[in-house]
């Protein structure tokens, strides 16, 4: 495990603010899958229908939510007075760091077969560097630079949008399956998922 990862997962467990999973704990941490599922199911209708960059954003949100799902659930106290703002986890960067253990999903080579080594190391590293928030708002906004008005499809390219999803999707499985049977069933549509976007990104080339 990273040291850098370690860190920062650590601080969000032990966030003296933060949220915990509201009791019965399996029962709420199922229908926060079904969620996080109904997004990646909608990035996947958004990616057939060529709108990527939105896809990219739900995709994105989506990883966001896994790290609340579980974190919530492992958290042993909640101290915040009825202050939930005041979690770490509010902030999409401190999300984003504590999304992706490079050490452990760069065993897996299901994303490096599809997009490459590097690309993959990169979108990782954005991840735990926590870059990736201003790409999240890329997908959305648009923006003046140098006098020039730049609106999503302008900065994000299909093949980087789909590369970034197909992470997401590695992130996700990762970080959810296996804790209830409903994760292990919907690791099934994860696979899925995974293979559309696959054929998707290969006719991209």
């Amino acid at each position: 495990m990273s040291e850098r990862f370690l860190h920062i997962y650590e601080s969000v467990l032990q966030d003296p603010n933060g949220v915990k999973m509201p009791n019965p704990i399996s029962d709420n941490f199922d229908k926060c899958l079904l969620h996080i599922d109904d997004l990646l199911s909608s990035a996947i209708l958004l990616s057939q229908n060529r709108r990527y960059t939105q896809a990219l954003f739900l995709a994105i949100t989506a990883v966001e939510e896994s790290v609340k799902a579980e974190v919530y659930c492992f958290r042993s106290k909640n101290e915040n007075n009825g202050r939930p703002a005041k979690d770490s986890l509010k902030k999409h960067e401190i999300k984003h760091k504590a999304a992706v253990n490079e050490e452990i999903l760069l065993i897996g080579k299901r994303v490096q077969n599809v997009i490459g080594d590097e690309l993959t190391v990169q979108i990782y590293d954005n991840f735990g560097k926590g870059k990736t928030r201003e790409l999240r708002e890329n997908c959305l906004y648009f923006e003046v630079q140098a006098d020039k008005l730049i609106i999503p499809t302008e900065n994000i390219t299909p093949k980087i949008a789909i590369s970034y999803i197909l992470a997401c999707i590695e992130i996700i499985d990762d970080k959810l399956v296996g804790w209830t049977n409903l994760s292990m069933k919907l690791s099934t549509s994860f696979d899925k998922y995974f293979d559309t976007l696959k054929t998707i990104y290969n006719s991209l080339c």
